[in-house]
């Protein structure tokens, strides 16, 4: 058993602020470290691991300013807050530089994960944590190989937020024939995306840009063409028999309209009874207590598993089709317009229930919407779509602060203000004329023959995405330009 912690970690969240950006590489963290124990922070780069290791001693990249909040004690002394003389005095020389290594003992490992894949992963052990001199050893690691040599138990996982890819979207085509001979309709045309366990993530743009097809790729209720659907490190379309229903059964769909997805002829308990007959639960005792505990989750009472689905109001109704999906215990879920049908204060509802199920259980949602300030409101991190491809993508804080493609832009300029006098004295400018015809998409950028900056250059080659900033990407020509611009002007 390892001794009382010196240093512990609790809800540690960094936001590094710079002239042009805010980026968040350390979400919620935490963790503990003993005296004489060896502590792994693992991840690939950009994963948040050396920023991780430098916040005990105040250590943040030159030239940006930190915002740390949370708790770091050490030898139950909070530094969160010292001011740098404190720090030093006090703190700093009872750590070690890079380099240090005590005798292996005890360990936890943290696999850390943020933001997008790199092309070419580095290996090896970078020593970013300073350790505690003849106490403890701290470090951070790519190379997990190197790390299990050193690291000698396993993770407990509790109170820490592991920032790990549980779904990854790998240059999904999807295509339908189109009603005229020899044409296809591709409605999602290599489209990547990734969603962290934990995470919600929005997924929005304009009716017909291919979401829902999209979600439904992901879940197999519809065959993709070519690329990759990995949960877990798994491309699911490898697997066939017990083993793909075991990865379904992990991933669940709920679809947009409750009064379509519900059989109004069945009862509550009979709709949910359903899914669990199918997971495997077998036993009727069984069943009946995991109901009453889906209706709990759900905020409803055990009294309406007699009633029919038909007899519930909307909101109800759409609380039912998630407490049903949940029924089989997913790591993620794909919610298809899971609101849109629902009034705004049924709205409110639900989407405290998604929050709520994030923070409780731990669930990935991937949040397939119109409304653009619910999403804000929900998401970490968005991906806009026009056309079957994704424009943009980046944390929800900068895609709508500092939008870099002019469909996003003109997009977010179409939400109406909730003041009536403040949205009166709007002249936003609109998105003109119609989605082009997917079977016959304009050649380079899609978003040529709409947007208000195309030129000649626009219509010779198709926009590769282009990191803007930190986390935030946009395919066009001019999304640096367009983000510089916001910049300056906020």
């Amino acid at each position: 058993m390892s001794s009382e912690p010196i240093l512990r970690v609790k809800d540690l969240t960094i936001d590094l602020l710079t002239a042009h950006t805010v980026v968040r590489p350390v979400d919620g963290v935490a963790y503990e470290l003993s005296r004489r124990e060896t502590l792994a922070i693992v991840g690939e780069s950009g994963s948040g691991k050396t920023v991780t290791c430098f916040a005990p001693l105040g250590l943040m990249p030159v030239g940006v300013q930190a915002d740390i909040s949370g708790s770091i004690l050490f030898d139950s002394r909070q530094l969160v807050g010292s001011d740098n003389e404190t720090l030093r005095t006090d703190h700093l020389d009872k750590f070690k530089r890079p380099g240090f290594r005590s005798s292996c003992g005890h360990a936890e490992v943290k696999l850390g994960y943020f933001g997008y894949l790199p092309s070419d992963p580095a290996g090896g052990i970078e020593r970013a944590h300073r350790v505690l001199e003849n106490e403890a050893n701290g470090f951070s690691a790519q190379a997990t190989g190197c790390v299990s040599r050193l690291s000698r138990s396993e993770c407990s996982g509790e109170g820490v937020r592991i920032m790990s890819a549980v779904l990854e979207v790998e240059h999904l085509v999807t295509s339908f024939p189109s009603a005229k001979r020899g044409q296809t309709i591709k409605a999602v045309n290599d489209v990547s995306i990734h969603l962290n366990q934990g995470e919600i993530v929005g997924l929005v743009g304009e009716s017909g840009c291919g979401k829902s097809t999209l979600g439904r790729s992901i879940v197999g209720l519809e065959k993709p063409q070519s690329g990759r659907v990995v949960f877990d490190g798994v491309d699911l379309g490898s697997l066939s028999g017990r083993r793909l229903r075991e990865a379904r059964r992990a991933v669940q769909y709920v679809f947009q309209d409750p009064y379509a997805s519900l059989n109004d002829r069945q009862t509550v308990g009979e709709a949910i009874n359903e899914a669990l007959i199918i997971a495997g639960l077998r036993s009727q005792t069984e069943r009946e207590g995991r109901i009453a505990e889906l209706l709990n989750q759900v905020g409803l009472a055990t009294t309406v598993r007699d009633r029919f689905t038909r007899e519930l109001s909307g909101g109800q109704r759409q609380r039912i089709a998630i407490a049903r999906s949940l029924a089989v215990e997913p790591r993620v879920l794909i919610c298809d317009e899971p609101v849109s049908a629902l009034d705004l204060s049924i709205r409110a509802q639900v989407m405290n229930l998604f929050l709520d199920l994030r923070e409780k259980l731990g669930v990935s949602c991937l949040f397939i919407a119109h409304d653009l300030a619910l999403v804000r409101q929900a998401a970490s991190r968005v991906y806009v779509m026009y056309l079957g491809k994704v424009v943009e993508s980046g944390s929800s804080e900068e895609v709508y602060r500092n939008p870099s493609h002019p469909y996003t832009q003109l997009l977010l300029a179409s939400v109406s203000e909730a003041d009536p006098a403040t949205e009166r004295r709007r002249n936003p400018p609109l998105i003109t004329g119609e989605i082009p015809s997917p079977t016959n998409p304009p050649s380079g950028c899609f978003f040529r023959t709409r947007c208000p900056l195309s030129v000649e250059a626009c219509a010779e080659a198709e926009p590769v995405s282009q990191e803007v900033s930190s986390m935030h990407k946009a395919a066009c020509r001019f999304a640096g330009d367009l983000f510089a611009k916001r910049v300056s002007a906020a």
